[in-house]
């Protein structure tokens, strides 16, 4: 069944659903998300201060910027992007970093044994703290959202000097079949990517990791953050679940854009509900 708005003010372009206030806006946030709940689906969340912003990994928005010296905020020529080529140029990059010159530390390894995922662990540090990758190529292949819609409206109800709008992404995930990983190791992930890359193989959907044992990070967990993997990197997000939706004739992802003007509201609405930077990123 395919949710549409509820309120007759929002306007609707595509997968893009437009408020005309915020109050109309936390109308069809609640509105979509006890829609999806009534279904028993399960939904995630994920904030960005410029509506036109892709939903790619700041690994690939690396590879745009620093290698192929293109605006990450675009696409890749079209013809050029469902090359092979291309496929094999950004598979090269990505596993040069994670297999070559970059590994878990020996401690992270250790903690294997303890059914503690090394290689989830490193690259979720690398996400969390993106300081601390010092590679020249920065970013990994995973993309931060959210269990909890609030915490995508702080990310989302940021100020740019541009006055851009924001967005505010939601994606059920039930509606796109098995892609919750709870045991799956990443670095078996990882072998099946190397697979599929020597034989110029599609990489398939997007992957959600959320493994059962995990480190202690508070910034995560304040976060609620889980993690989904741009498997296919010549598409974003965005572009893999709207391919199969059509294919599946299934409503998976919708962006509900937060207007510049309502910014303000919406962050002191997030305040009033303990939602603030100092919570979200507790060691700044």
């Amino acid at each position: 069944m395919k949710i549409l708005p509820v309120n007759p003010t929002t306007n609707v372009c595509g997968h893009e659903w437009i408020p005309s206030s915020f109050s109309a806006f936390i109308q069809e946030l609640e509105h979509f998300v006890s829609s999806e709940k009534k279904q028993n689906n399960s939904i995630l969340f994920r904030g960005h201060s410029n509506y036109q912003w892709l939903l790619d990994s700041t690994f690939i928005r690396n590879v745009k910027k620093d290698i192929l010296n293109v605006d990450p905020l675009s696409k890749i020529r079209h013809d050029y992007r469902y090359s092979i080529e291309y496929n094999r140029l950004i598979a090269s990059l990505f596993l040069y970093k994670f297999s070559l010159v970059t590994q878990p530390s020996q401690d992270l390894k250790k903690l294997a044994k303890k059914g503690i995922d090394p290689f989830f662990e490193w690259m979720k540090r690398i996400q969390q703290y993106p300081n601390e990758d010092v590679t020249p190529l920065r970013g990994t292949f995973l993309i931060d959202w959210s269990k909890n819609g609030k915490v995508a409206m702080f990310f989302a109800s940021e100020y740019d000097e541009f006055h851009n709008d924001g967005a505010l992404w939601i994606v059920n995930l039930t509606a796109t079949g098995k892609v919750l990983h709870r045991d799956l190791t990443l670095e078996k992930i990882l072998t099946k990517y190397k697979k599929a890359f020597i034989a110029d193989k599609p990489f398939g959907l997007p992957l959600v990791f959320f493994p059962r044992y995990q480190l202690e990070c508070e910034q995560a967990n304040n976060q609620e953050v889980v993690y989904v993997a741009q498997m296919d990197m010549r598409l974003d997000l965005f572009e893999l679940w709207e391919k199969y939706e059509i294919e599946n004739n299934k409503q998976v992802i919708i962006k509900l854009r937060l207007p510049h003007k309502i910014k303000k509201e919406c962050r002191n609405w997030l305040e009033s509900n303990g939602i603030t930077k100092k919570f979200l990123f507790p060691k700044i």
